[in-house]
């Protein structure tokens, strides 16, 4: 097989919010980023780090064809009580059958806008945070 068929591809990924499938989707990024402690120590010019945990982070980027912020968060800024969130996030190698499959939980949403510019398809920028990831599959 040649070695270009193995790459994935954003074509062939999935997405779901809650167990519903967004079939808008155009962009997902996903990110889990390390903290640390900066340690210096007197008479070593090196800057150590020390483990301190994690965040998550990450954006969807929808074609507008729903409401899907406002609808999920929309009045959550105005009363303070916000939806639980999840989401699933998949890509598949149809060459090769295989799937990376990541559900994120604790999803904040963290802003939502309304804006469009003319002759242009909209998009919507979904920024947010999670605390709490499972990895569903991996691909070997």
């Amino acid at each position: 097989m040649d070695i270009s068929n193995k790459v994935l591809s954003g074509t062939e990924a999935d997405l779901w919010i809650n167990g519903d499938e967004i079939e808008e989707r155009n962009k997902v990024e996903i990110k889990v980023e390390g903290v640390y402690d900066a340690i210096e120590l007197a008479g070593d010019y090196a800057t150590h780090n020390r483990y301190m945990g994690w965040k998550g982070t990450g954006t969807l980027t929808l074609f507008k064809m729903h409401s899907r912020a406002l609808n999920l968060i929309g009045g959550a800024f105005k009363t303070g009580v916000f939806p639980d969130i999840d989401i699933i996030g998949s890509m598949t190698n149809k060459q090769t059958g295989e799937t990376e499959r990541l559900a994120i939980h604790g999803v904040q949403i963290t802003e939502f806008d309304f804006q469009y510019e003319t002759k242009k398809s909209t998009q919507e920028a979904i920024p947010f945070t999670f605390t709490d990831y499972d990895v569903l599959e991996a691909i070997s």
